[in-house]
């Protein structure tokens, strides 16, 4: 179903608060910053005869990556630091963008391994810790519905309900 035309007088949804949630343990108050993951394609170039010029082809997809600060450190930061496979941290951003008539949600789960950089202490001062993490699996939901999940381990790629991996699955089992 396309989708209708934009509201050309329509203010854009901007992100009026949001909450970092790590292994459950809710951060609000206390994140300050979230970086979502690059979604990024990975491609080749190929060039074959009869082509005028070269073509681009899907290999797969780049790491992603996405990053968050809190404005002190925690323990339970420091105790997903570094999981292996099979163990790997989770962190659930949930915003809630708004504009002046409606307010949606806007949710990216996320699991992989979390680094932590606990950055300088300074006496009176925030003492900020950042950390980011290597992901093998994003869902991002908008207002409810699952816009992209990306399943590294499960080699899944479902982009607006498709999912773009299947018949590469179908294939190799």
């Amino acid at each position: 179903t396309p989708s209708p035309p934009p509201d050309m007088n329509a203010l854009p949804k901007i992100v009026r608060n949001f909450n970092i949630l790590v292994d459950g343990t809710s951060f609000a108050g206390i994140a300050t910053e979230f970086t979502p993951p690059k979604i990024t394609v990975k491609e080749e170039e190929h060039r074959g005869g009869g082509h005028d010029t070269g073509v681009m082809m899907d290999v797969g997809m780049e790491k992603m990556e996405c990053s968050f600060k809190m404005a002190e450190h925690h323990a339970t930061i420091f105790k997903q630091c570094g999981l292996r496979d099979g163990q790997a941290a989770s962190l659930t951003f949930r915003g809630a963008k708004a504009d002046d008539k409606s307010v949606e949600s806007y949710v990216y789960e996320c699991r992989g391994r979390l680094n932590v950089d606990p950055g300088t202490i300074t006496p009176g001062g925030k003492n900020e810790m950042s950390a980011s993490m290597t992901l093998r699996y994003l869902k991002v939901s908008i207002k409810g519905s699952t816009v992209i999940e990306i399943d590294v381990d499960n080699f899944k790629r479902v982009i607006g309900g498709q999912d773009q991996l299947a018949d590469l699955r179908a294939a190799i089992q």
